[in-house]
């Protein structure tokens, strides 16, 4: 291929300048040659004949070319203008248009806006913005607005400032068509009306309760789910303890309700086992054992102690003694052991006399 070098565009070429009273609409021809390179904004430049100071005003090239169509603002009623147009690409601007002369009209009443529509996200609203036309030499005071669906009646008309660039129509009815009137007013009087036409959606199967467009959950539903999600922890740790260490809420409710017994009912039965085995036991009376036997006297024949409370049931040992004949042994054999009971008050019991 083969690379040319980029130049300014030719310049565009005037058809035709409608005139009112304090605008003019100029229809254009794009430039022959663009250049090489597109054309990125166009200029218009306007001027009262016997001036010397031209005004000027930029336009985006996508904009204008779509229509053919610049607007010139500002102008005096009853004035003659020359007007002329170039344009602009990335190497800079191109030649300059021949002037066309015109002359705006006299004070009369504004002309209509024009009106372009924006559905909102939730299908049954829309922003209808007023882009505002000639004024008719005379400021505009304010838009008067009316809509209603095809075939009911008309809603109460809507008063603007003359400022406003748009109007707002919310909580239409759905899959229902729509006219819309607009209608701008000065000195001299009203516009014609300025008509849109234009239909709702479909009611959806489920709308927002906020009544406006999300792109995701709302507040409140993301502060339910959690609040779900912590429930379910409790739950499912008290369900462990549950289980696990015997305790928690599931726990209460099974022992005040089902009658189920405690984590703590088995120790405390055994505590109250122990304390009744206790209380029985010390009411059982003291055995006391004794063994009546013939003590061997001393050699210099010592008395016989009498055994008492502080008296040790075992004997001590004895030394060795000196043998007695069986007979003897026959003699002095002890008396079987005798068991008595008595209470824990009672006095030490006697001792058993001995056998001849």
């Amino acid at each position: 291929f083969i690379l040319v070098q980029a130049d300014t565009p030719s310049s565009p070429s005037i058809d035709q300048v409608e005139p009112y009273s304090s605008t003019a609409q100029v229809q254009f021809d794009e430039p022959e040659a663009t250049g090489g390179v597109p054309i990125l904004k166009y200029k218009a430049e306007w001027r009262a004949v016997g001036e010397e100071v031209w005004h000027s005003k930029w336009y985006d090239a996508k904009e204008a070319s779509m229509e053919g169509i610049v607007t010139i603002v500002g102008l005096k009623p009853e004035t003659t203008y020359a007007v002329r147009l170039a344009a602009l690409n990335g190497k800079g601007l191109g030649e300059i248009s021949a002037a066309s002369e015109f002359k705006t009209q006299p004070v009369r009443e504004p002309s209509a806006p024009k009106l372009e529509g924006q559905m909102g996200e939730d299908g049954n609203s829309i922003k209808v913005n007023l882009i505002k036309q000639d004024d008719g030499g005379s400021p505009i005071r304010h838009y008067l607005v009316r809509y209603r669906a095809l075939s009911s009646e008309w809603k109460p008309e809507i008063r603007l400032p003359s400022g406003s660039d748009h109007v707002m129509l919310k909580s239409l009815d759905w899959n229902a068509e729509y006219e819309v009137y607009v209608v701008a007013e000065n000195q001299q009087g009203k516009s014609k009306a300025a008509h849109f036409v234009f239909r709702t959606s479909a009611q959806p199967t489920a709308i927002p309760a906020n009544g406006s467009p999300t792109s995701g959950l709302s507040t409140g539903a993301i502060v339910g789910i959690l609040i779900v999600i912590f429930v379910l922890l409790l739950v499912v740790v008290d369900i462990t303890c549950y289980f696990l260490n015997k305790c928690g809420l599931f726990m209460c409710i099974a022992v005040n309700l089902c009658g189920k017994a405690g984590p703590g009912a088995k120790g405390k039965d055994m505590e109250e086992g122990k304390a009744a085995f206790s209380k029985d036991e010390s009411k059982e009376p003291i055995v006391e054992v004794r063994t009546e036997e013939e003590r061997t006297p001393n050699h210099d024949g010592g008395k016989h102690t009498e055994p008492n409370e502080t008296t040790p049931l075992t004997e001590p040992e004895k030394g060795p003694v000196e043998a007695k004949p069986e007979c003897q042994e026959t003699e002095t054999k002890p008396a079987p052991a005798e068991v008595k009971t008595v209470p824990n008050d009672a006095t030490q019991t006697k001792e058993n006399e001995s056998k001849a």
